[in-house]
């Protein structure tokens, strides 16, 4: 698998962190409004800073998450693997209580809102 040009610069730009309170990065934490610390998983982690870093402009397509996830992975998964990774991301923004989300665009991809 080749990798796209954007994702092979998104790989190589440094990391913008999650914003805190509401993540703890050295656990792949987020924290709920009661203080709750409610863990991801690392590729939960992963999609959820790839989707952040794209930024509330871009949208992280399906094809590029899947790239920047496993384009060093000589057996990847499915690409529904990601999905269900998005499924418990959201579940667990939305327990967390932090003031985004991931708003899924049809066709296109993916991309951080603030809450209404």
């Amino acid at each position: 698998m080749t990798i796209c040009e954007r994702c092979a610069e998104e790989i190589e730009k440094p990391v913008d962190r999650l914003p805190e309170p509401w993540f703890v990065h050295d656990f792949h934490q987020a924290r709920s409004l009661s203080g709750e610390l409610i863990h991801f998983t690392e590729e939960e982690w992963r999609i959820l800073a790839i989707i952040w870093r794209r930024g509330r402009d871009r949208i992280a397509s399906h094809a590029a998450l899947y790239q920047l996830l496993y384009e060093q992975n000589l057996n990847p998964p499915q690409p529904q693997t990601i999905r269900v990774h998005l499924s418990r991301v959201r579940e667990k923004l939305r327990s967390a209580g932090v003031p985004f989300e991931i708003r899924s665009h049809y066709g296109a991809g993916y991309r951080v809102i603030n809450k209404r």
